[in-house]
This record gives C-alpha cells, sequence and structure tokens, in this order.
C-alpha cells in the first residue's frame, strides 16, 4: 500500500484530502507543520508527500530539499495558491515530482497520484529484474544462456520491456531463441502468474489466422 503523507497548516484541508485518499486505499497521516513533516519522515518510509508551500515554521520548499536529503526516492507533490514560474522552476530543480495550484480539481490529484504509483511500480520492477540479473549464475537468465556484453544488452532490453503493459515485437533470424526471449519478458511481466499461449501462425489457414 502507497504511503502518503500530507503536510498542511490548514487542519481542514488536511482532513478533506485524507479522506479523500482513504477512500482511494492509500495509507494517509497528515502534519501541520514543515518541521513536524519531517520528523514523521525521519521515523516512517513514505512513499509520497503532498506539501503545501507556505507553512508558519517551514515553508514547503526546505520540507522538499530536507525530505529528499532524507529519502531520495520519495515523491514530492508542491501544494501552493502562490505558484510562480520561478517557484514552480525551484521545486522541480529541488527534487519535485510535480506541483499543484490551489484550489485544485481532486480528480487532478487522483490522476497525478495513478502516475506516480504506475511510476513506482515500473522502478520497483525494473529493480527486481536487475537484482535477479546480478545475481544470476553462470547458466544464464530466464532460460537464456549466456553473459556476453550482447547477451546482457538482452536482458536489459527483456527488464525494460516487461514491466510495461504494451505489444512486443521479437525478431531475428530461426533458432536465435526468439521463443525463449518471449518467455522471459511473460515471465517478469505483470501477467506471469497467468499463462503463456503460444500460436503457431505458419500452421493455421490465412483467413482462419485473420479473424
Amino acid at each position: 500500500m502507497i504511503q502518503v503523507l500530507i503536510v498542511d497548516d490548514e487542519p481542514k484541508m488536511g482532513k478533506v484530502l485524507s479522506a479523500m485518499l482513504a477512500g482511494e486505499a492509500y495509507a494517509v497521516e497528515t502534519a501541520t507543520r514543515g518541521l513536524a513533516a519531517l520528523e514523521r519522515l525521519r521515523q516512517k518510509p513514505f512513499d509520497v508527500v503532498l506539501c503545501d508551500l507556505r507553512m508558519p515554521d517551514v515553508d514547503g520548499l526546505t520540507v522538499l530539499k530536507q525530505a529528499k536529503a532524507l529519502r531520495p526516492e520519495l515523491d514530492f507533490v508542491m501544494m501552493t495558491a502562490f505558484a510562480t514560474v520561478g517557484t514552480a522552476v525551484q521545486a522541480m530543480k529541488d527534487g519535485a515530482y510535480d506541483y499543484l495550484i490551489k484550489p485544485f480539481d481532486m480528480e487532478e490529484l487522483r490522476l497525478l497520484l495513478r502516475k506516480i504509483v504506475e511510476r513506482r511500480t515500473l522502478i520497483a520492477a525494473n529493480q527486481e529484474l536487475q537484482r535477479r540479473l546480478d545475481s544470476a549464475s553462470g547458466a544464464g537468465f530466464g532460460g537464456l544462456v549466456g553473459r556476453s556484453a550482447k547477451m546482457r544488452e538482452v536482458y536489459q532490453l527483456i527488464g525494460q520491456v516487461a514491466p510495461r503493459d504494451t505489444t512486443v515485437l521479437v525478431r531475428g533470424e530461426s533458432g536465435t531463441g526468439k521463443e525463449l526471449v518471449a518467455r522471459a519478458i511473460h515471465s517478469h511481466s505483470a501477467r506471469a502468474n497467468g499463462p503463456l499461449v503460444d500460436v503457431h501462425c505458419g500452421a493455421i489457414p490465412e483467413t482462419l489466422l485473420e479473424s
């Protein structure tokens, strides 16, 4: 479950956002001061921070810098009713994922968080695949044999496409292992627990294949 920390000195705003995100199955906590938020971040590995820009003790940019120093992998979203181009640029330079201008539509926040979740899922899948690659024995990876530079390029390509919900075309001469690559992609995809259906197109009449 994605852990979200909401930082806003307006308690009502924090309650509204917290209720909405809890309904979307996020684990949510709130803080009304920047220093309190930083203390929470030291104690718990949050995934996302939604932080107001202007607060009584320290501003959002200060929270952003210190939060990223504590947890570089954190996705930080700045919220402000006083946005300027300079502020937005500075926030992005300091590592913010994005910013929202108050008052914002809740659907805008939902879409932004979905993008963050998809990105984090993709990163986690690639890290897991890289871990498997790094710990792979001399036998190879995912049924593929070889540890040469070219084969590792193939493994890296598999790692890039496997987590994505997309169509993949594997090309190569007969006997070069296209089916093995397809199986490796499937075994490291979100559909790994489902069946991989092989269809031999050359054995099917053209009209039937088209339908």
